[in-house]
């Protein structure tokens, strides 16, 4: 990667503010109730650990049934099973990788209809993992596996950086980079 520039100030400052964005903090504070019903209504029968590469595998096909094409994500009746999706997607990857919740308005959905972005960081990468993007992405692909090969690798990627003390992002970058 190129040199790292710092936030300025302001952009730091609307970074703040758009993780205490009411929309935000409703949406956050649902997140126990969305992934209960995700797992005894949408997707019952998970595997027995269902936030591993094979819970993602069994979740992504249940999407596949629930939205035979892509453009079935985007329809208003399907909002509420989507939201389900995108929050279980992220949890995996949060729970077991070091990952957080980040509101990240500019990731969005496409009409831009939650009014934020919900994105998971991981101190170990340089990008956001899209939780919306990924069902997008995957009900295109209807491989049944792109999140788990996602989790897969970032898997990898995550142990690669506790290994080395789980340094901090710009210090990993330089290590990672220079091996």
């Amino acid at each position: 990667m190129g040199d790292e520039v710092p936030y300025t100030a302001v952009e730091r400052q609307r970074m703040d503010t758009d993780q205490s964005d009411p929309k935000w903090l409703a949406w956050l504070a649902r997140m126990d109730e969305q992934i209960a019903r995700f797992l005894s209504e949408t997707v019952p029968d998970m595997p027995e650990n269902p936030w591993s590469a094979d819970g993602l595998r069994r979740a992504e096909q249940s999407a596949l049934e629930h939205f035979p094409a892509s453009e079935f994500v985007i329809l208003p009746e399907n909002r509420d099973i989507a939201d389900q999706f995108h929050r279980f997607v992220g949890e995996v990857f949060r729970r077991n990788l070091d990952g957080h919740w980040m509101n990240v308005p500019s990731y969005d959905d496409r009409q831009k209809t939650r009014g934020f972005g919900p994105v998971i960081y991981q101190p170990y990468v340089e990008i956001y993992l899209t939780v919306v993007q990924q069902l997008t992405a995957a009900m295109s692909r209807r491989t049944g596996s792109v999140w788990a090969q996602i989790y897969e690798r970032m898997n990898t990627r995550h142990a690669d950086w506790v290994s080395h003390g789980s340094l901090p992002l710009t210090d990993w970058v330089a290590v990672r980079d220079h091996r």
